[in-house]
């Protein structure tokens, strides 16, 4: 199932330690390695009203096998070549839970009309850009930091729509075989939001094709990094206290290993040493962003490198992603010293045995195909909730779906499954944000993402039943063209309904779904986007009397 919004960052994984030191000879039987490159998007869904419910049922699963094993932070991790490195992260960490996460939203502002060209190929112009929105009272000298990034980009694409509106209706009126169009969005990935720091990337990219084969286009991707509190800029000076010695890890990353180009990991290194390397800060560590690729290091680690201050406060619940070591490195049972996490066991066999190690403790899952084990090297999650901890491990389920498997860490550092779901909205480091539903629930979406109900998770323990009310979606869908004439209901005034037809041919996009009428809430668009009206069409969903495809044409959400 295709989805629609780009969600977490392509990274790059990288090995290294706190001094980087090379070793070298075959690599022994405990040995691990890793795979370098991550994917993940984000679905898109429907915002609607929650309300508590009684908890679901999971299945039941085996129980895994336990077993005490050499500690992880112990073992070599091979390369896959004739160098390995060692994994030595600090052993006591100081940890407070004072940090507070900022209450941030996400608006966005879109520009949609499209057509079909004389071949029956719908073509279009569309801008969407998005920004964040702090909601917290105070905080002004860092929402006016974070309005002049967004009020640029809106205004760029904004300019780029109403320069290509006219040259896309003139092609149309003219008859042209291929007709001009534009692509225009931002997307924004947020490491943190809190009391603190508030860090996140924005990309931003447009492109033009004209019909008469001419193609223009751009795009960039920025880091930001804020003191909340100032609304100042944060420098790389003041997170890296040792910028040689990430500079030596960064040379001896398996990620420059697979470049083999030195020009190119001096380079970075420069970027390193006088700070104009762009970069990110999570809850524990950092992303540098190079031109090609990311580098992610937990200061945890790589004791010694980093200003722990910037990295040692935490909410009462949180999330943290493992970095390109393929461990994470935590105090789990706050007596101040730390235990490593890590899934060293081959994945390359169908229905495999895998582990996960904690510490001291090894916990041995039987190969079992009814959920996907982690991929070796792969990035995973550690999260905090009111109950404890709970670790999600990605795999692909279905086609381009990444799914996570849920494990719950008990008090003696054994692990037990609790169940697969899937991530469709929310702040990757909030686990109050992250919403969930089971990999059942999410292939029950239709081609416009309609549910009557639905259940859904939170990972601070939160389920809930999605509202049989009406459901506006966030977005509006990808632009439509009707195919034929069509029995609706327009909007008059404020909440009047009046029967109308659609005509053919008329350019519209989902803008929500009414699951107790089984309606469409559809935006017809206009050039002229003051005309814009909003109707509502039935469609009773998946196996319904309805096929959407003879109604519409340039549908791209799919169940």
């Amino acid at each position: 199932m295709k989805k629609t919004i780009a969600g977490i960052l392509i990274v790059s994984l990288l090995f290294g330690a706190s001094a980087c030191k090379e070793k070298t000879g075959k690599a022994s039987e405990t040995e691990t390695s890793a795979s370098s490159e991550v994917t993940g998007s984000e679905t898109e869904a429907s915002s609607s009203e929650t309300s508590d419910t009684t908890e679901t049922e999971t299945e039941t699963e085996p129980e895994p096998e336990t077993e005490t094993t050499i500690p992880f932070a112990m073992q070599t991790i091979d390369m896959g070549g004739s160098l390995a490195w060692q994994i030595e992260p600090a052993e006591t960490i100081e940890l407070d839970h004072d940090l507070k996460f900022l209450d941030i939203d996400r608006t966005v502002v879109e520009h949609k009309y499209g057509a079909l060209n004389p071949e029956g190929y719908i073509r279009q112009i569309t801008a969407s850009a998005e920004r964040l929105v702090i909601r917290d009272e105070g905080y002004e000298e860092l929402k006016k930091a974070i309005e002049k990034i967004f009020d640029k980009d809106e205004a760029l694409f904004e300019d780029h729509y109403n320069e290509m509106l006219p040259v896309f209706l003139s092609d149309l009126e003219q008859g042209k075989e291929d007709l001009s169009e534009l692509s225009a969005s931002n997307y924004i990935e947020v490491y943190r939001a809190d009391s603190k720091i508030v860090s996140f990337s924005d990309y931003t990219g447009w492109s033009e094709n004209f019909s008469d084969g001419e193609i223009d286009g751009e795009s960039s991707q920025v880091l930001y990094n804020f003191h909340s509190e100032t609304g100042k800029k944060v420098s790389l000076d003041e997170v890296v206290a040792d910028k040689k010695t990430l500079c030596d890890c960064i040379r001896n990353s398996r990620k420059m290993a697979f470049y083999d180009d030195e020009a190119t990991t001096e380079e970075i290194c420069q970027a390193v040493m006088d700070g104009s390397i762009q970069f990110g800060l999570t809850l524990d560590g950092i992303v540098l962003k190079p031109e090609s690729g990311y580098l992610r290091f937990s200061a945890v680690n790589y004791p010694g490198i980093f200003h722990m201050e910037y990295f040692q406060s935490v909410p009462e619940n949180y999330m943290l992603m493992s970095d390109d070591s393929g461990v994470i490195t935590w105090d789990l049972d706050g007596d101040g010293k730390t235990e490593s996490i890590g899934f060293p066991s081959p994945m390359d066999v169908v229905d495999a045995d895998f582990a996960v190690i904690i510490g001291e403790v090894e916990t041995i899952f039987k190969g079992d195909s009814r959920y996907d084990r982690p991929e070796e090297g792969d990035y995973f999650y550690l999260v905090h909730n009111d109950d404890g901890f709970l670790l999600l491990t990605g795999g692909t389920c279905g086609s381009e779906d990444r799914c996570e498997n849920i494990f719950r860490i008990k008090d003696d550092f054994t692990v037990e499954y609790v169940e697969t779901g899937v991530i469709f909205s929310g702040e990757t480091y909030d686990p109050s944000k992250v919403e969930m539903m089971s990999i059942d629930e999410f292939y029950k979406a239709g081609y416009f993402g309609e549910r009557q109900t639905y259940s859904s998770f939170t990972l601070t323990g939160k389920r809930t039943l999605q509202s049989k009310d009406v459901q506006i979606y966030d977005r509006k869908g990808s632009v439509m063209v009707t195919l034929k004439d069509i029995k609706c209901k327009i909007l008059e005034g404020k909440d009047s309904w009046k029967d109308y037809t659609l005509p053919k041919d008329s350019s519209v996009c989902t803008a929500g779904y009414d699951p107790q009428t089984k309606e469409l809430i559809l935006e017809v668009l206009h050039p002229g986007e003051k005309e814009n009206r909003t109707v509502r069409v039935f469609y009773d969903g998946v196996g319904g009397t309805v096929d959407p495809f003879e109604l519409f044409t340039g549908m791209s959400y799919g169940g």
